[in-house]
Order: C-alpha cells, then structure tokens, then sequence
C-alpha cells in the first residue's frame, strides 16, 4: 500500500550530527481499514557512493 498525500507531509527527517551526510527519518505508518495508526517506523538514511542506503532502526508505539 502506498501512503496518502497527507501521510508524505508528516514525515520528520533530522541531519545526524555524528554521520555526515546522514539523515534520521521518522515515518508514521497509515492502515486501509483505520487511516494513521500509531506506529512510526524510524530510519537511517546515509549516501555512500552515489547511492542512498536505508537502514530500519526501530518500529515503535507513539
């Protein structure tokens, strides 16, 4: 399932101060039945090479 418009909005993205280059990402995850659940899935996202690496770092509850 893709996310809504409005789900793309919400998505928090910090600079990481100890990675150069590296981003903390914060994405909240939205259900077909429900709309935005409680859940944000936090990523890492670092460019190495030309390339974007993701990294899952946690699923937690708000």
């Amino acid at each position: 399932m893709r996310l809504p418009t409005e789900a793309l909005a919400a998505i928090s993205v910090y600079p990481l101060d100890a990675i150069p280059g590296g981003f903390a990402v914060d994405v909240g995850m939205w259900t077909v039945e429900e709309g935005r659940s409680d859940l944000t899935l936090q990523l890492t996202a670092i460019e190495k090479a030309g390339a974007i690496v993701i990294a899952i770092e946690d699923l937690h509850v708000l």
